[in-house]
């Protein structure tokens, strides 16, 4: 198996995460165009494994607080530790506060930002707000 890296998603990689992200969430993925636009408004962190993306983690910040956008994994490799790699690879380069939604029905993602120090601060129609 090769290594893989951690590193800044660069705007060759739009077609492919935008693949990724409609795979995990569906109609509410971002598109091309949507993801091209995110690159140059917010930070977007990637794991690599020869030239496959595995992960990325999407951030906008503003005023000192950070909005994780996505954190998404791809569905084979998911719990090997790739999500929370992302989120600690965003925090550590964005530190302050850090805001995100997560559906209620994705426990398993609500526990890795628990572990991760997030709490919840609130709800949003089917989604939990959470802060850490």
């Amino acid at each position: 198996m090769t290594e893989r890296s951690l590193q800044r998603a660069r705007e060759a990689d739009v077609e492919e995460l935008s693949e990724i992200d409609m795979e995990l969430f569906g109609e509410e993925g971002f598109s091309e165009s949507t993801f091209r636009r995110e690159l140059r408004v917010g930070t977007c962190f990637v794991i690599r494994q020869d030239d496959l993306i595995l992960g990325y983690a999407h951030v906008r910040s503003d005023d000192g607080i950070h909005d994780l956008m996505r954190l998404g994994v791809r569905a084979h490799v998911q719990a090997q530790g790739l999500g929370r790699a992302l989120l600690r690879a965003a925090r550590k380069e964005l530190p302050g506060k850090m805001m995100l939604l997560v559906r209620k029905v994705n426990r398993g993602a609500r526990r890795l930002y628990e572990s991760e120090g997030f709490s919840v601060e609130g709800t949003l129609n089917d989604s939990w707000l959470m802060v850490g």
